[in-house]
């Protein structure tokens, strides 16, 4: 019995996890959306998205 609930609690985990990055990954797109639209010259839109896009 103790080996099939720790089953379901690294189940629930992973999915929870997967769930938060696939989440985080929304945002992080959204982010680079918005800063996309603005002009090209701003600073933090050059250096934002460059920046989010070498991590991914």
């Amino acid at each position: 019995m103790a080996v099939g609930s720790m089953a379901m609690v690294v189940i629930t985990m992973s999915v929870i996890v997967r769930m938060l990055v696939f989440v985080a990954d929304r945002l992080v797109h959204g982010v680079i959306l918005k800063l996309s639209l603005l002009p090209s010259e701003h600073p933090v839109a050059t250096i934002g998205s460059s920046h989010l896009l070498e991590i991914s």
